[in-house]
């Protein structure tokens, strides 16, 4: 069974000039947190986000509307359903760039998905 999380990391910003090497600012990876639940059971899937030092992106509730929010989001088998997803708590800075004070997510952070496995779903 195959599963795909696609992460939206909004306004990925840093001080200065990016170059060509630079523009790898961040890292997704996906896990379950205790093993693969069996079919029909309840599982938590553990989302990592690693972003680049000296990067930033925008948290998951922007203060402003015009800011794009960090999301997760899920294409599940058919079956498979997911409860509301759990993000950190952001952090509010300020920035050049900003006269506001904007939430951003910044080095490593995780974002939690609870699952529940379709009943007849294979290993």
């Amino acid at each position: 069974m195959r599963w795909t999380v696609l992460a939206t990391l909004g306004a990925v910003a840093l001080a200065g000039t990016a170059t060509a090497q630079d523009r790898a600012v961040f890292r997704v990876s996906a896990a379950w947190r205790e093993g693969a639940p069996a079919p029909g059971a309840a599982g938590t899937v553990v989302v990592t986000v690693e972003v680049k030092g000296g990067w930033h992106v925008n948290s998951s509730t922007p203060l402003e509307d015009y800011l794009i929010p960090t999301a997760v989001r899920l294409e599940l088998p058919a079956g498979w359903s997911a409860d509301a997803l759990v993000y950190p708590a952001h952090r509010e800075a300020r920035f050049e760039f900003s006269e506001d004070r904007v939430a951003v997510f910044e080095k490593t952070f995780t974002v939690v998905v609870p699952l529940r496995v379709a009943p007849g779903a294979g290993p």
